[in-house]
């Protein structure tokens, strides 16, 4: 014991050591949740829009003005007519074209009323989330100028839990959460331990009195500690910048987090057993995590992905880490509702640090 424990305080100091380690631990969460955070939206402001008005009564007028007082559009032109509008899109002018045809209020009174939009889907995610708004907009518009509305009495009534709001920062920001705590995790696990294999660090400590899971644990537990410091400074962050708190609890989030580090150190250690240099440990975490995230759920839904994506994703840690912490941040579930989450990251972490350690002994690092 004594032994590991002086080869922990010498692993504490070689960190300690490094200039630059505490101030990107501070930097790297803060700036990271800054820009991510404010550019990963699903949301869709300020949308260009032209508009071209055949009706000009008191309801297209009321329609154009709720565009107006809107800031999820910009009414950019007024068309004179339907090829100026068509022409305004294929030049890039505005990327939305409302066309009001001519008896509109007439049809509006009797529930027949249609509206034509013309959408620049080159982006579809933007497109059809701004025909989404302009729909929502013109339910809510048009019941204040007296007319029938748009949305008929005997239509479903919508609540929207946890977030009622609709805001992907809600969403985005638990995610990005675990996203540094894993590149802090499984980058500078994987960079260290080659960087000691270069200095030779590591081939004195195989001919040391210490056996290889002494050499494991001194080696990885001061990451292990540096994650979870990590974990701790991203919350905060979450929470100073955006009032974000894990519903659910802390200590819950912690105790799962802890399992998951398991599987990231594991990978961590698996790479610098394959790499020789620090160029080669780079390239391998960043496509590691590269395939962690775009297979996790953080971007893409796993629901959308093809069947044989799904069932790859089933050996994915951070897709169940993704669930566990959006559930406890988002919707304030217990651990007792996620032990499949659980059980998963569980099984997992002794996979990839049983077969790290297993490649780490017989290579001898």
């Amino acid at each position: 014991m004594k032994r590991l424990l002086a080869f922990l305080r010498k692993e504490f100091l070689l960190l300690k050591a490094d200039p630059l380690l505490p101030r990107l631990m501070i930097a790297a969460p803060i700036l990271q949740l800054l820009v991510l955070g404010y550019a990963l939206t699903f949301e869709t402001a300020h949308v260009k829009t032209a508009i071209l008005d055949l009706d000009r009564s008191p309801a297209s007028r009321a329609l154009e003005a709720a565009l107006e007082a809107s800031d999820r559009f910009d009414l950019a032109a007024r068309a004179t007519s339907l090829d100026e509008l068509e022409e305004l899109i294929e030049e890039w002018e505005v990327k939305l074209g409302i066309y009001i045809p001519p008896d509109f209020s007439r049809d509006l009174q009797r529930g027949q009323a249609r509206v034509l939009c013309l959408l620049d889907a080159v982006d579809g995610t933007q497109a059809f989330t701004a025909y989404t708004y302009f729909e929502a907009l013109a339910a809510q518009t048009f019941p204040q100028v007296g007319t029938r509305p748009v949305v008929r009495e005997g239509t479903a009534t919508v609540h929207y839990w946890y977030n009622p709001l609709l805001k992907s920062q809600v969403y985005m920001i638990p995610g990005l959460v675990i996203l540094i705590v894993t590149m802090v995790s499984l980058l500078l696990g994987a960079l260290s331990l080659v960087r000691e294999k270069e200095q030779g660090t590591l081939d004195q400590l195989l001919v040391s009195p210490l056996s290889p899971l002494q050499i494991l644990t001194g080696t990885l537990f001061p990451f292990l500690l540096y994650s979870l410091v990590e974990l701790s400074l991203a919350m905060t962050a979450a929470w100073a910048i955006f009032g974000t708190l894990p519903r659910g609890g802390i200590l819950p989030l912690f105790l799962v987090v802890t399992l998951y580090l398991f599987t990231t150190l594991g990978l961590a250690l698996l790479i610098s057993t394959i790499s020789h240099t620090q160029t080669q440990a780079l390239f391998f975490a960043w496509f590691a995590m590269v395939v962690l995230i775009l297979l996790s759920g953080f971007l893409i839904p796993v629901a959308n992905m093809p069947q044989w994506l799904k069932t790859l994703t089933l050996l994915n840690p951070l897709r169940y880490m993704m669930t566990v912490v959006r559930e406890l941040y988002i919707k304030g579930a217990p651990l007792s509702a996620l032990w499949r989450e659980v059980l998963a990251l569980g099984g997992l972490g002794i996979l990839v640090m049983g077969v790290a350690a297993a490649r780490f002994g017989r290579s001898g690092a």
